[in-house]
Formats: structure tokens, C-alpha cells, sequence
């Protein structure tokens, strides 16, 4: 069901809603703002209150509005006063049956829990091989969103060892990871944090923060060290073997996956062991392809 300003004219007019914070992570809103970079048109953003979510979207420069308590009701508003052709959604920290009465011409998701509205009209979950949906979807890991820039990165003789572990780090295995690192001697890391991040790493050394260009930081990374959510997928599509921590329970699968595919190494859930001395030293992968292009060409067809 459609709801449109007469007064606007008519082209691509995208709504993004997604959030970041510490105990959520940053990965939803990053893949949307990654999405996004892949779309024509008008753009905007709503987010909550968190200041996670603010300071990513203002590192992206891109236009955003706070929702407001009443949810809901501010977003179908926004979506009248705009006239969006098209409303995508990657909510985590609840379920999308908030969202039951949002009303747009085209309504698409990235789920992972399976549970989706009907008003919804195309959902994408790169969480699973085996969810199934009533409405057109792209369910496999391979569907991941992720920046166009990954998939083009030249490795000349890489050296360093990559570590992040997510924009937030919640339970900070970033400082973990270092410190059991610098402790066996072993000293050319490149250590990144999110917007999110208020861990102790800064004790051990000076990380780099709030890296917008992550596939830069790939170019030298003969190794990577990621939690199981965004950065994991990066690496995969770098063609950088991965060293994976499952940080939350949705990651498992995801961090399974890669491990049985070959191009990762899977430490456990929220654990790592000795194991992590002997997979630095390297490991050969194999090849997979992330299909971040199918996913954007079927939002586009949706007009």
C-alpha cells in the first residue's frame, strides 16, 4: 500500500532504517549504509538515539532523522512526506512485527529470525541456508551486503595481521585478542575499532577508529581475526583467511559455514584457545563468492 506526497515528484526514493549500539553491534546499520552506496536515487536514514548510530552516519555524511517514541507512525509519516518508492529494514534488537502496519509501496527486510509481517514484500537473510518465506526472498550466506570495494582489493606480499572484532565489541575480545597476542610475542597488528567500541585495547596500544574504508586496511592483511557478524563476511570476500569468533549466537551458523567452506578457521563462541598461534602462521582457502549484486539488482527491480 502505497503512501505518497502529490506534491514530490516521482523517482527512487529510498528509506533505511536500521541502529547501532554496543549491545546490538554496528552491523545493521554498516550493511545498510553499504547498501545504500550501491542504489540511485534519494536516500535517508532513521535511526534511534544511540550514539553509535549517530556517529556512523555522520561519518558517511548521509541524511538521517531520529524516530521518534511512537515509531511506527513516525516512519509512515516520513514515508508521506517523501514519498518513498521503497522502505528497507535490518531491525535486530526486536522482532519485525513492530512494524506490522508500516505502509510503503515496496517494504523489504534483512531477517535473520525468521519471524516476518506480511506487509513485507521482499526479504534477504544471509543467516541461513534453510529459512524459508511466503514473500520473494534470498535466504544463503552468500547474499551478505557489503561494500563494492571488497571485491577488487590487490594483496602484494601482505604482513600484518588484521583484528576486528566488530564495530562494538560488547564483550571486547579485541583487547582479549591483543593481549594474549603481544603476550606470545607477536607484534605486526593492524587493530581496528567501530563508533561503538568502549573496551581496554587502548591500555596494550592505539587502534585505528571508525575505519570507513575497511577494504583498505585488507590490502596488507595476511590474516584476519573478526567476530562472526559484517567483518567476517568482509574477509571471506577479500579473499583474507579468517580467523572467526562467534560473538553472538546468530554468528554460529554463519562462522560454521566459512570454516566448512575453507576459507576460515573457527575458534568457538565467545571463546578462543592456542589454536589461534598456529592458524596466524596462515592457511590456504578455497574459493567463494559473495552475491552482494544479486541482492542489489532485485531491490532495484522493485521500482
Amino acid at each position: 500500500m502505497g503512501l505518497y506526497n502529490k506534491d514530490l515528484k516521482m523517482s527512487n526514493r529510498y528509506l533505511f532504517r536500521a541502529d547501532a549500539a554496543p549491545h546490538i553491534g554496528i552491523g545493521d546499520l554498516v550493511s545498510l549504509i553499504k547498501l545504500s552506496e550501491y542504489l540511485d536515487g534519494e536516500k535517508y536514514f532513521l535511526i534511534k538515539d544511540y550514539e553509535a548510530s549517530k556517529k556512523l552516519v555522520k561519518s558517511y555524511n548521509l541524511s538521517y532523522e531520529i524516530v521518534t517514541e511512537n515509531e511506527v507512525e513516525f516512519i509512515n509519516n516520513f514515508i508521506k512526506q517523501k514519498s518513498i518508492n521503497t522502505a528497507i529494514f535490518e531491525i535486530t534488537e526486536t522482532t519485525l512485527i513492530k512494524y506490522k502496519n508500516i505502509q510503503a509501496k515496496n517494504l523489504v527486510c534483512i531477517n535473520f529470525d525468521g519471524i516476518v509481517p506480511d506487509n513485507f514484500d521482499f526479504i534477504i537473510n544471509w543467516n541461513s541456508i534453510t529459512q524459508k518465506y511466503k514473500q520473494k526472498s534470498l535466504v544463503g550466506f552468500d547474499y551478505a551486503i557489503i561494500d563494492k570495494k571488497f571485491f577488487d582489493i590487490n594483496k602484494e606480499n601482505p604482513k600484518e595481521i588484521l583484528i576486528a572484532l566488530g564495530g562494538a565489541d560488547e564483550f571486547d575480545f579485541t583487547y582479549k585478542i591483543v593481549k594474549f597476542l603481544l603476550e606470545n610475542n607477536i607484534n605486526n597488528l593492524n587493530v581496528i575499532v567501530g563508533a561503538g567500541y568502549n573496551g581496554k585495547v587502548f591500555e596494550l596500544l592505539t587502534p585505528k577508529v571508525n575505519v570507513t574504508n575497511m577494504a583498505d586496511e585488507y590490502k596488507n592483511a595476511k590474516i584476519a581475526i573478526t567476530a562472526g557478524g559484517l567483518s567476517s563476511t568482509e574477509a571471506v570476500a577479500s579473499k583474507t583467511p579468517a580467523i572467526l569468533i562467534a560473538t553472538y549466537k546468530h554468528q554460529i551458523d554463519r562462522c560454521k559455514f566459512y570454516d566448512e567452506k575453507g576459507v576460515a578457521k573457527y575458534l568457538g563462541y565467545r571463546t578462543f584457545d592456542d589454536k589461534l598461534l598456529e592458524y596466524i602462521k596462515g592457511f590456504e582457502i578455497s574459493d567463494f563468492k559473495i552475491q552482494t549484486q544479486k541482492v542489489v539488482n532485485e531491490i532495484s527491480k522493485l521500482g
